[in-house]
């Protein structure tokens, strides 16, 4: 799984036996400079319980960064951010592929205006019945530096993106938002807005902004 260099930002998400995680194993070469790249990696279960050997998703990775994945619970759509890419809103946006017929993911496609802010959106969290999106957010508007909000889906789309509230966000800034199956907890890493950049994990009961569709 872990290469000489940095390997982080893992998820489980909605599937147990696939692990998704970010690297920047690979090099790219930018006016003939070499330049460390964030891309997306993941592991699969094998025979005996142990995690085989890591994989590149190579139809999703660019020369971009691609980072903070999350899988639907049929496996079948990966959401993710990519930063600093062309066409996109903002200095990190956030994409979806989907898994195709012949187990190839597709193109990937950025979840546009709605979701996406002209400034800084990553690390997606989806709720176990797929219909809730959670998301940090770097809105000028927001309580601290950068937000937890949440998106439902209807009708076939994401609706605008809603703050879930200051008993989750404060001054500093939030990050890594998910809750559990039951959508009876949830956990994050927070900072303060003295110590912005020292975050800490917390957990607590899920607050009625902060509570999921369904």
């Amino acid at each position: 799984i872990n290469s000489l260099r940095e390997d982080y930002g893992p998820t489980i998400g909605n599937v147990d036996d696939i692990l998704l995680f970010t690297s920047k194993r690979n090099l790219k070469y930018v006016a003939g400079e070499r330049v460390v790249n964030e891309d997306l990696f993941f592991s699969l279960t094998m025979p005996g319980g142990y995690w085989g050997k890591a994989q590149e998703f190579t139809t999703i990775n660019t020369s971009y960064n691609e980072g903070s994945a999350c899988l639907s619970q049929d496996g079948k759509q990966l959401f993710f951010s990519r930063c600093n890419s062309p066409g996109s809103l903002g200095n990190c946006d956030l994409y979806v592929s989907s898994l195709g017929p012949d187990s190839v993911w597709s193109a990937s496609k950025n979840l546009g205006a709605t979701i996406n802010s002209t400034g800084w959106d990553s690390h997606p969290s989806l709720t176990h019945t797929g219909d809730t999106l959670y998301f940090a957010n770097g809105h000028p508007l927001n309580f601290g530096e950068f937000d937890i909000y949440k998106s439902y889906f209807r009708n076939g789309s994401w609706v605008e993106p809603r703050n879930i509230g200051p008993l989750v966000n404060g001054g500093g800034s939030e990050y890594y938002f998910t809750i559990d199956s039951e959508s009876k907890s949830l956990y994050y890493a927070r900072s303060v807005e003295e110590d912005i950049n020292n975050l800490d994990l917390y957990s607590f009961p899920v607050p009625m902004g902060a509570q999921p569709e369904a």
